[in-house]
């Protein structure tokens, strides 16, 4: 008995190891066209395997059956796959959420269920307990969603108003993210369209009440994204018009942010129009990654108790052309980068937590809009 025991134990073990040596993740694509994006001929939302041994990807599925999913998040408590369809205002009742079964061997999507949410240019889908957040750009509001084990119930929604001095990008709100304190108190949204970040209490979600705070950001720099430290009070938030990272000394029981620096997302010599667009921190909270499109490059700043060096921060190519969004594997060893003009995929390989070691080359993805592991993404 004790022999058979030891060689459970040992096969287990390489099981799990075998295991660790690939990671599945999803990229949401635009099928068509926009005006931000003249190349759209993305196949919906692609499954790949990444071989962390090699660098290389496996493309596993395709599920062709949707427009435009601008954004997509996995749940990892429930296995299931949020996403969004991006709808322009010609035909915003064609627009939905839909819920996706995983299989985790090779990423094929079941449809578990779908709400017409009726918004224009659905930006960001996130989940936090029994419910689904999503940020619309173009009719600038947020919307939540009860759901049970991927049942989409009630709805509820809240429209921002307002505007911001760049006329040709902030003529009206435009949400573009909304994430949850790390305590599960509040609700943080990004507004682009009126340098705004605006914090809701998640108490009586989905319904969403009165902001609790409203948080300003330097005029004409739009709020795109925004990340926790995963074990500081801090919080981050790029800014896609200007370029600028804003820390934020964030108070979890109020939800109060507090602006402690401001520092330049790109190298001081870069004098062209700033487009700022993913920002993702290391699970072990020692750095913090920005893609710029306008430059093609990742930026890479490493954090000292929360807070950035700046001196000490790094570029590199994205290997392609307009760096839309990027994901970090969950062991923090790995960096897949969506190169959305360029249509293609690029693998880096981290080494320590704000070094990138090797560049493993690009892989085929029609312009790629969103990279989420099957782990979780904010």
């Amino acid at each position: 008995a004790y022999y058979r025991c030891e060689y459970f134990l040992r096969s287990s073990r390489k099981s799990k190891e075998r295991m660790s040596d690939t990671e599945l993740f999803f990229v949401g694509t635009y099928t068509k066209k926009e005006g931000h994006v003249p190349k759209g001929c993305g196949e919906g939302i692609v499954a790949y395997m990444l071989d962390k041994k090699t660098g290389s990807l496996v493309k596993k599925s395709v599920l062709s059956s949707i427009i435009n999913p601008t954004y997509v998040h996995y749940d990892a408590k429930t296995q299931k796959l949020y996403t969004v369809e991006e709808i322009t205002h010609e035909n915003p009742e064609s627009a939905f959420l839909i819920v996706y079964d995983v299989n985790e061997s090779d990423g094929k999507l079941t449809e578990v269920s779908r709400a017409n949410t009726r918004l224009v240019a659905g930006a960001h889908v996130n989940v936090y307990a029994k419910n689904v957040l999503i940020a619309a750009y173009g009719s600038g509001n947020i919307v939540a969603y009860s759901t049970n084990d991927g049942h989409l119930g009630t709805k509820g929604m809240y429209q921002y108003t307002g505007d911001g001095p760049n006329k040709q990008r902030q003529e009206a709100p435009h949400a573009h993210q909304a994430i949850v304190s790390p305590n599960g108190k509040f609700m943080y949204v990004c507004d682009l369209g009126t340098d705004t970040i605006w914090v809701h209490s998640t108490s009586d979600l989905p319904e969403i009440n009165q902001p609790v705070h409203v948080i300003s950001t330097p005029p004409g720099s739009g709020p795109r994204h925004m990340v926790f430290h995963p074990s500081l009070p801090f919080a981050y938030s790029i800014m896609e018009l200007t370029g600028i990272i804003l820390t934020f000394a964030y108070n979890s029981e109020s939800g109060l942010l507090n602006v402690v620096n401001e520092v330049n997302s790109l190298p001081a010599e870069y004098d062209g129009l700033p487009s700022s667009s993913g920002i993702r921190i290391h699970p072990s909270g020692d750095a913090l990654y920005i893609s710029n499109r306008t430059h093609d490059s990742i930026g890479i700043f490493p954090l000292a108790e929360g807070k950035i060096d700046a001196k000490n921060a790094s570029w590199i190519a994205c290997g392609g052309e307009c760096p839309r969004d990027f994901a970090i594997d969950s062991d923090g060893k790995f960096l897949i980068c969506g190169n959305q003009d360029e249509s293609t995929l690029t693998v880096f390989k981290i080494g320590a937590a704000d070094q990138i070691d090797a560049n493993y080359g690009t892989f085929p993805c029609n312009t790629p809009s969103c990279v989420a592991f099957a782990t979780s993404n904010p």
